[in-house]
């Protein structure tokens, strides 16, 4: 606004300098300005005698100036970043599944037809087939453990 009034000669640089100071000193009235200016600023506008002249107040406070954003206070912020506990200890309760139960017999079955695939291959590794050879000595133990030895009447019980 100054460079309006500098450029079209209304006041010179330094009355507006002091127009200003003399605007920001007075507080507690509108926008800080001081009311014997504006009014200087209306009587010097109105000697342009323009149909329509301008109104002051309307440029001195925009309104695009006066909208306001909401700003989180520190609280809310930290709220929003840090992700709460009992959330996550939900998650993972739900998300959890009951493994399915595969019994000793399906187990030894699907190491054989590992170790068959594992035979085919060109490249096949040593080290996997002692793995292999591992895992079904450790199925067969399983599977003695889980045998229960019956009496013979309970043996023909069944039959």
């Amino acid at each position: 606004m100054a460079n309006c009034f500098n450029h079209c000669r209304i006041r010179s640089p330094g009355q507006l300098i002091v127009a200003q100071e003399e605007a920001y000193a007075i507080e507690g009235e509108e926008d800080n300005l001081d009311q014997e200016v504006i009014q200087d600023l209306e009587s010097q506008i109105q000697q342009f005698r323009y149909n329509d002249p301008m109104d002051i107040w309307t440029h001195l406070n925009y309104s695009d100036e006066a909208v306001m954003t909401y700003l989180p206070d520190l609280d809310e912020f930290i709220q929003d970043h840090i992700p709460m506990e009992v959330d996550n200890a939900a998650v993972e309760e739900d998300d959890s599944e009951a493994l399915p139960t595969i019994p000793a017999a399906e187990a030894q079955q699907m190491i054989q037809a590992l170790e068959i695939f594992w035979m085919q291959q060109e490249n096949r590794e040593d080290q996997i087939m002692r793995t292999l050879q591992q895992m079904k000595d450790k199925i067969t133990a399983i599977r003695t453990r889980q045998k229960v030895q019956k009496d013979i009447q309970s043996y023909f019980d069944r039959v």
